[in-house]
């Protein structure tokens, strides 16, 4: 019983609270995916070849420097820590399916690809 107390305590500490997560905004009005990075609030958003997390990793968006620097995942569009500065890219909403969200990777409004992200990493602006 001891060990069961530990662990779940040890869980809780290691837990992110809703209100420290930073989600990714999808726009009403162009289905553009933004995401400002806030020094406080967590995020790591993986864009997956396939709706799948077990698929290639193609583009990461996170608040931690080893994620980024030196693009460790080898993502072949890059990591960045937010979508203000990731070298002519945008991202851009095409459709949920199941926990993920599609989207295409686009350079002067060319797709280049299209990438799965979880979900529960977006969200919509409220009206």
């Amino acid at each position: 019983m001891k060990n069961i107390l530990t662990l779940l305590i040890i869980i809780a500490s290691l837990a992110v609270s809703a209100q420290e997560i930073n989600k990714a905004t999808i726009s009403k009005t162009d289905s553009i995916i933004r995401l400002n990075a806030v020094m406080r609030l967590d995020h790591k958003i993986v864009g997956y070849e396939k709706p799948n997390v077990k698929s290639r990793k193609m583009i990461m968006l996170s608040i931690f420097t080893s994620d980024v620097k030196d693009n460790p995942n080898h993502c072949p569009f890059g990591a960045y820590y937010d979508t203000t500065n990731m070298n002519g890219l945008s991202i851009k909403y095409l459709a949920t399916q199941g926990n993920f969200i599609k989207a295409a990777l686009l350079e002067d409004n060319q797709t280049k690809a299209i990438v799965y992200f979880e979900k529960n990493w977006m969200e919509w602006p409220e009206d």
